[in-house]
């Protein structure tokens, strides 16, 4: 049955055996060629890693400044917010007005919520915790959903292996978002993919980080007149 289904096929039979092979190859060709593009994605995102706007770079410092705050002088404040914190909060100036007296890292990251600054802590704090921690976030961002899927990708750097299972039980329920975190421990390039478009974003738009900045200064001053009037 399935040959003569394949000898009635007015196309195939149109086609002679060297035009086929012709038509297998180049679909192997375009295979090789999207393998060849994700490959070259995926090193070159390897080797941007480093770039200091992309929070997956903030991500591997946090430990080493959380253990080097932990032999520090008393009181060790841990801060942690999203992009409120981390454009508005001015470290220099901070230690400055504490003339010395605190230690303080700034855990803040793009767009996080308080599920990434869970596992943060867990990762990077909880062996020695800080004396203070702040929570800088607005009236509506109290609420623990799932993370973005944008953001998947920092629990793929902060959450290790033997942790999994608690993450997919409380925190990561969906199986589209199971899958999205699996991905991104694979692929750097996956896992970077928001900070990649920033980086091409600020690299097309003339100020691009400077109207970020402002927007979140409107969004800071909207939330603290909220907080007044609640």
């Amino acid at each position: 049955m399935p040959s003569s289904i394949s000898n009635s096929d007015p196309v195939r039979r149109r086609l002679s055996p060297r035009r086929r092979r012709a038509g297998a190859r180049s679909e192997w060709k375009a295979i090789a060629v999207a393998i060849l593009a994700i490959a070259i994605l995926e090193i070159g995102a390897r080797v941007r890693a480093a770039h200091p706007i992309w929070d997956y770079l903030r991500l591997r410092q946090l430990p080493a400044e959380a253990a080097a705050m932990a032999h520090q002088p008393f009181p060790r404040v841990a801060i942690f917010g999203n992009s409120l914190t981390r454009n508005a909060l001015d470290m220099d100036l901070f230690r400055q007005c504490a003339d010395g007296s605190v230690s303080a890292v700034n855990a803040a990251l793009y767009g996080s919520s308080i599920t990434e600054w869970y596992y943060l802590f867990e990762r990077d704090f909880a062996d020695q915790p800080p004396d203070v921690i702040v929570l800088n976030l607005s009236p509506g961002a109290a609420a623990d959903p799932a993370p973005a899927s944008l953001r998947i990708a920092w629990l793929a750097e902060e959450v290790p292996p033997a942790r999994w299972p608690a993450l997919f039980r409380h925190d990561l329920p969906d199986v589209g978002l199971r899958c999205e975190f699996i991905e991104s421990t694979l692929s750097v390039a996956y896992a970077q993919r928001w900070d990649l478009q920033a980086g091409f974003l600020r690299a097309i738009i003339p100020n691009y980080l400077d109207g970020l900045k402002w927007q979140n200064a409107v969004a800071r001053a909207s939330a603290d007149a909220a907080a007044w009037r609640a």
